[in-house]
């Protein structure tokens, strides 16, 4: 018989990832635009996140939602939700998208509203837009 493994809540995951990148709570903050205290209170439960900011985490630690879930949430059929998040990006886009939200953060309010309207912009032209199904 298998043991039993501790599922651990999302707080002890981020510090067991953290820990194992050799990353402090202040390197995590900055790559994720919180600051250490906040870093602390998520770690000890303290803190609630939404799914957007545990993706954004995910993704520094190059881990995936998918997997994530699949280990800690029982019944979850792993072949049908990769399935389900390949449809949503494939993997060459998934490193884009984590290289777009690593800048993203690292811009001020002002930078932020900028690159938005810079996106909104390339939205609109079609060259950069995805094929119609």
């Amino acid at each position: 018989m298998e043991p039993t493994r501790k599922k651990l809540s999302i707080g002890e995951t981020i510090r067991q990832f953290r820990i194992k990148a050799g990353m402090t709570q202040k390197d995590l903050a900055a790559k994720v635009g919180l600051t250490q205290q906040a870093i602390s209170l998520i770690e000890s439960g303290n803190r609630r996140i939404d799914v957007e900011l545990f993706v954004q985490i995910l993704v520094v630690f190059d881990e995936r939602l998918d997997q994530y879930l699949a280990d800690n949430i029982g019944g979850i059929d792993i072949q049908k939700l990769s399935s389900y998040f390949s449809e949503i990006s494939s993997g060459s886009s998934s490193s884009l998208n984590a290289r777009f939200i690593q800048a993203f953060n690292n811009l001020n309010n002002t930078g932020k509203k900028k690159a938005l309207e810079q996106m909104d912009l390339l939205a609109k032209i079609a060259e950069y837009q995805l094929p119609q199904q």
